[in-house]
C-alpha cells in the first residue's frame, strides 16, 4: 500500500467512531470529494466512485445510521489492469440538500450548491471530520525523507499534499475553512479540477495530525530533528585513565566508539565500567577495546520512524546510535521520539 492509502484507511477507521452530529458533515465530504450528481429514474441522486471500497462502504454506513436506506456497492470495469473500481449510486435528493450539495428554490427548483454549506462544518468537530473525510475522497500525500536531485532546481524534498476538487468554489472554501486552523494552502487549476495543496513538510505533519493520523505522524517526524550529538567519542587504544578523562567531560553515560575515520565501532556504557574507574592501578593497563561492546542495533540516517520504533521495541533500547554507511552521526532515544511526537499532536489535541 502506499503512504495516501495507509493514511487513509487510518482517518477512515477514526471516522468510523465519529460522533453522531459529524456524520452528516463526513456524507457531505465523501459526496464532494468522490461523488457526481446523476439523474436516474426521473430523480436526482449522487454516485460515489473510488479504488477504495471501504470508503462506499462508510458512506453506506451513514446514509443507513441517518435515513435507514441501504446502498449496493458494484464493481466497474476498468481499463488499467489490477486495480478496481467501485461505485454506489444513493438515490435520494433529501441527502443531497441535507449535505449541502443542493438546496430547494422559492420556485420548486433543485438548485446545486457548489461550495460548503457552512451549517455542515459549524462546530469544530464537524469541521474536523469533514476535513477527514474530504481527504479520504480526494485527498492524497506523498513524501520523500531524502533529498532527491533536479537539475533545474537542485536538491529538493518531496513533500506533497493536496485535496482534488471539481469546483472553483468548493476549493475557496476549503482554503478559507482551513485557514481557521492556520493552515495556508494554494489553489492550482489543472484540466478543470482544482488542487488545494501544501509542500512544506511541517504543514503536511500538522495537517495529518489534525486529521487524526498519527502513525502517519511518526512516519513523517524527520530523523535530523530528533538525532543528538552531544555524545563524546572515543577510540579503542585509549586507556581507562583517558576515558576517565572523557566521563569528567560528559553528563551522559554513553560514549561512541569510533576509529580515525568516524566508523562506529561500538559504545561504552558507564554502568558497565562503574567497578573499574575508581582503581588507580588499572589506569594504564586496561583499554576502550577491552571493555567496549556492540550495540543492539544500529539506526541508518534514511530509516523511517515507523522501523526505528519497531527496532526499539524489538531490542527494548532507550538509546541508539545512528549511523550513515556506518560512520557514526549521533543518537537518538525513544523519550525524544515520543516528545516530538508528542509536540505535533498537542496543537490539535483540543480538536
Amino acid at each position: 500500500m502506499t503512504f495516501s492509502q495507509n493514511v487513509k484507511g487510518e482517518i477512515l477507521g477514526r471516522l468510523s467512531d465519529s460522533l453522531p452530529c459529524c456524520r452528516l458533515a463526513c456524507l457531505s465530504a465523501l459526496l464532494r470529494g468522490a461523488g457526481s450528481l446523476e439523474i436516474r429514474s426521473g430523480s436526482l441522486g449522487c454516485s460515489l466512485t473510488s479504488e477504495n471500497k471501504r470508503l462506499l462502504e462508510f458512506a453506506g454506513e451513514i446514509v443507513y445510521s441517518l435515513y435507514g436506506l441501504k446502498t449496493e456497492i458494484r464493481r466497474e470495469e476498468t481499463k488499467i489492469k489490477g486495480n478496481s473500481l467501485w461505485s454506489v449510486f444513493i438515490a435520494e435528493e433529501k441527502t443531497l440538500s441535507d449535505c449541502g450539495l443542493a438546496s430547494l428554490s422559492m420556485e420548486g427548483y433543485l438548485k446545486i450548491n457548489e461550495g460548503i454549506d457552512k451549517y455542515i462544518v459549524e462546530q469544530d468537530c464537524c469541521k474536523n471530520s469533514y476535513v477527514a473525510a474530504l481527504f479520504a475522497a480526494c485527498g492524497s500525500v506523498a513524501f520523500s525523507p531524502l533529498k532527491t536531485l533536479d537539475q533545474r532546481g537542485g536538491n529538493r524534498f518531496g513533500y506533497h499534499f493536496e485535496f482534488s476538487l471539481t469546483s472553483r468554489r468548493a476549493a475557496d472554501d476549503l482554503v478559507c475553512l482551513l485557514e481557521e486552523k492556520g493552515f495556508r494552502f494554494k489553489i492550482a487549476e489543472r484540466k478543470n479540477v482544482w488542487a488545494v495543496y501544501i509542500k512544506d513538510s511541517a504543514s503536511i505533519c500538522d495537517m495529518l495530525a489534525y486529521m487524526g493520523a498519527d502513525k502517519a505522524v511518526l512516519t513523517l517526524l524527520k530523523m535530523d530533528s530528533v538525532i543528538e550529538k552531544d555524545f563524546i567519542e572515543v577510540h579503542p587504544e585509549m586507556s581507562l585513565r583517558e576515558m576517565v578523562h572523557k566521563i569528567s567531560q560528559s553528563d551522559r553515560n554513553l560514549f561512541p566508539v569510533t576509529d580515525h575515520n568516524g566508523n562506529l565501532l561500538g559504545i561504552v556504557l558507564l554502568n558497565d565500567i562503574r567497578n573499574i574507574m575508581f582503581r588507580p592501578e588499572l589506569y594504564d593497563r586496561m583499554f576502550v577495546r577491552k571493555f567496549m561492546c556492540m550495540p543492539p542495533a544500529k539506526i541508518e540516517i534514511g530509516d523511517n520512524m515507523e522501523n526505528v520504533m519497531k527496532t526499539f521495541d524489538r531490542t527494548n533500547a532507550w538509546n541508539l546510535p545512528v549511523v550513515e554507511n556506518g560512520k557514526y552521526i549521533g543518537f537518538v532515544s525513544k523519550s525524544k521520539i515520543f516528545n516530538s511526537y508528542r509536540r505535533v499532536l498537542r496543537h490539535f489535541s483540543d480538536d
